[in-house]
C-alpha cells in the first residue's frame, strides 16, 4: 500500500491541461470560456528594484474558490483513468485474491494505491504518476504480506519511508489485525475530546444539540467506515453524546 501526499496540489494544475480535460468530458464552449475567464483574471506582482512587475500565470487554481476543488477532482480523475486502463490491459499484475479491482483512491491531495511489489509494476506506476509533485517527507509505503526484499524495492523506487500497520488514512485507523480494547478506548477518548465538559457547559442546549449531531455523531459514523464497533463501544459513545446534549457535562 503506497500513500502519497501531493505537494501544492491546486497550485500546479496546468490551465491548458484542465481545458483539455473539460473539452474531453463534453463541457460546452461557453462553459470552457467562463473557466478561462475565471483563471485569466488572477494577477500577481512582485517588486524588482522597487518597481512592481506582473507575473503571467499558466497554472494553479484560486484558493478558497468553491469551484476549485471540483475542477481539481476532474483533473485527478485522469490519473485514475490511467491506472484503470493499465489494469484492464494487464500492464499491472492483478491484486491478490482478485476480488477488488480498485487500485487507487484520491481525496484532495492524498493518494493511496494498492499494487504488487514487482519491478515492472513499480516502474509503470511511477511513470503514470510522473506529473504529480509529491511531498517526499510525507510519502510512505505500508507492506501487506511482503518480504523484506519487496519492501526495500518499493522504498528504492519511490524514495519513501516504510511504515508498518497499524496506520491511519484520512483519520481512519487501518490495521490487518482485529482491534484490541485499547484501540476502542482511544476511539471513545477521541469522540469525547471533540467537546470537553468545560466547553459544553458554556453552550446553550440548542448549541449542544447542533454539536452532537454535526460533530460527535459524524465522527462516530466516519469511524464505522473502517471499524465494526462493538456494542459496548457504541453505548460508551452514546453516553458521552447524551451527557453533552442533556447537561453539558461529560
Amino acid at each position: 500500500m503506497l500513500k502519497l501526499d501531493i505537494s501544492k496540489a491546486f497550485d500546479l494544475v496546468s490551465w491548458s491541461f484542465l481545458l483539455e480535460v473539460l473539452q474531453h468530458l463534453g463541457f460546452g464552449r461557453k462553459w470552457c470560456d467562463l473557466i478561462c475567464l475565471l483563471l485569466s483574471t488572477s494577477t500577481t506582482q512582485i517588486l524588482v528594484n522597487r518597481q512592481p512587475g506582473p507575473i503571467t500565470h499558466a497554472r494553479g487554481h484560486r484558493q478558497a474558490d468553491p469551484l476549485s476543488p471540483m475542477l481539481f477532482i476532474l483533473v485527478m480523475d485522469v490519473q485514475n483513468s490511467l491506472m484503470v486502463k493499465a489494469s484492464s490491459v494487464n500492464l499491472l499484475i492483478p491484486i491478490a485474491g482478485g476480488q477488488s479491482t480498485h487500485r487507487i483512491s484520491f481525496y484532495a491531495d492524498d493518494v493511496i494505491l494498492f499494487l504488487r511489489p514487482t519491478w515492472d509494476d513499480l516502474l509503470l506506476v511511477r511513470d503514470l504518476l510522473e506529473g504529480l509533485k509529491t511531498n517526499m517527507l510525507k510519502n510512505s509505503a505500508t507492506p501487506i504480506q511482503c518480504t523484506d526484499e519487496d519492501t526495500a524495492l518499493v522504498s528504492e523506487v519511490f524514495s519513501c519511508a516504510v511504515h508498518n500497520f497499524p496506520c491511519t488514512y484520512l483519520g481512519l485507523p487501518l490495521s490487518i489485525s482485529k482491534p484490541c480494547k485499547a484501540d476502542f478506548l482511544s476511539v471513545i477518548d477521541k469522540v469525547a475530546a471533540k467537546l470537553p465538559s468545560w466547553k459544553a457547559s458554556l453552550l446553550s442546549k440548542a448549541d449542544r444539540l447542533v454539536v452532537v449531531k454535526s460533530v460527535l455523531t459524524a465522527v462516530t459514523i466516519y469511524l464505522l467506515i473502517a471499524w465494526d464497533l462493538p456494542k459496548w463501544v457504541i453505548k460508551a459513545i452514546d453516553k458521552k453524546r447524551f451527557s453533552v446534549e442533556g447537561t453539558g457535562a461529560g
